[in-house]
């Protein structure tokens, strides 16, 4: 078998590998490394980068394996590399949701495993080593094993708590999506910290790294976006909180329109995610399934139960619409606005808050000056682990019909019930 020096790829392409791309099943074009074995492979590797990475960083790691007898292939991520961008500055890494990049990985790895030799192993590193365990984890690659080089597993918050961390981070990325999470460079720097300094203590690979980035200035990826960390940070604690579920336990995500292109029908619908993690007879997680729930039926079917004249509402544990008379009120936070459900009806404040369960008043302000309604609304805590802590669920009826009917059985006020 021919053996190529590992260090003469290091500033160029190997000559008998090739660069193409890749079309998803949503139509964005992935850019693909491929480099087969003359004669017998031992098998194949699909090595997946991290975030901001180009295939030609790895070029000399790939090397090492195809001298092995390893076909080896590669592809950058989608908005990343050769595969395009998700933004309008090319030097910013986004992604709306991380299952985008497991159904690329899946739908990749379905058409990869029966062109090339066997046995099929998945490797990854950092944010590619994350993909590329979720993926596992969600049956969309079952390789015969997985090597995972300092994969991203969590986030260090400096003694915040994680889901506050979390939930900080959505916050800010609700009002700009797109903006750069800090000003440069692919990790955070202290003021006069130089790039180099977080990532690598070898000069002359750095060095190697910083003459692809100005051979091919089309490649280079900067900061990440607000909405890659939140990505990020939800994808992180599906898969730990998955898997750390006893057998038969479920956890829920938060409802949330689905940006998981290329996958599944429900693209751009109410969903939310299911999983339960599968254990071995010993205890130990063998893997996790998930499942997608197109929630537009449940909506559709919990609106066409009510009365003609009943309106039905639903929030999620901050407030923001999930269900509303209105198709316009709800998900505000999926198109950079909030429509909560504590500025429609103010007297649910508490409610949200967490500071009662139940409130029943009238509503004559606002939409319903002209036309006041009685509104009843709960709040209930999620019954499973899940990101989605609260639902607050409420009814409305005119009141000129509530009166009408209390007129009927003589009754002159109500008052509400504690629970």
């Amino acid at each position: 078998m021919f053996q190529i020096d590992p260090t003469s790829c290091r500033r160029a392409y190997p000559p008998d590998a090739s660069i193409s791309h890749a079309t998803m099943a949503d139509g964005w074009r992935v850019r693909v490394f491929d480099w087969p074995v003359k004669g017998t492979a031992r098998g194949s590797i699909l090595f997946q980068t991290g975030r901001g990475d180009m295939i030609e960083k790895w070029l000399e790691t790939l090397a090492h394996w195809h001298n092995a007898g390893w076909h080896v292939t590669g592809f950058d991520w989608r908005g990343q590399g050769g595969s395009g961008r998700m933004t309008d500055d090319p030097l910013i890494g986004h992604i709306d949701d991380f299952g985008t990049w497991t159904a690329d990985l899946g739908a990749f790895w379905q058409d990869w495993v029966v062109r090339v030799p066997g046995p099929h192993i998945l490797a990854g590193h950092s944010m590619g080593g994350h993909l590329a365990l979720r993926g596992v984890m969600e049956g969309k690659a079952l390789p015969k094993a997985l090597i995972l080089s300092a994969p991203m597993l969590g986030f260090t918050t400096s003694g915040i708590p994680v889901p506050i961390a979390a939930s900080a981070i959505r916050l800010a990325a609700f009002f700009a999506p797109k903006r750069r999470a800090w000003p440069d460079n692919e990790r955070p720097a202290k003021p006069g910290q130089l790039r180099q300094s977080f990532l690598t203590a070898d000069e002359g690979r750095y060095a190697d790294e910083m003459w692809w980035r100005a051979h091919s200035p089309d490649l280079m990826l900067g900061p990440p976006s607000l909405g890659w960390l939140s990505a990020a940070y939800a994808s992180t604690l599906f898969t730990a909180d998955t898997a750390r579920l006893a057998a038969g336990e479920i956890y829920l995500s938060r409802i949330v329109i689905n940006h998981e292109r290329g996958a599944h029908s429900g693209l751009e619908r109410p969903t939310v995610q299911l999983a339960t993690p599968v254990v071995g007879n010993s205890g130990e997680v063998l893997g996790v399934v998930v499942i997608n729930v197109d929630l537009n039926g449940t909506f559709a079917q919990l609106a066409a139960d009510m009365p003609k004249d009943v309106q039905l509402f639903l929030a999620n544990g901050d407030g923001d619409f999930l269900v509303h008379p209105d198709p316009a009120q709800t998900f505000g936070f999926d198109r950079g606005r909030r429509i909560l459900v504590q500025e429609q009806f103010p007297e649910t404040r508490e409610l949200v808050a967490r500071h009662t369960d139940q409130a029943l008043f009238e509503a004559r302000d606002g939409a319903y000056a002209s036309h006041p309604v009685v509104a009843a609304f709960i709040s209930r805590q999620v019954a499973a682990s899940s990101m989605e802590k609260q639902l607050v669920l409420g009814l409305t009826q005119p009141l000129a019909t509530v009166l009408e009917a209390l007129g009927r059985y003589h009754v002159t006020k109500w008052v509400t019930v504690p629970t």
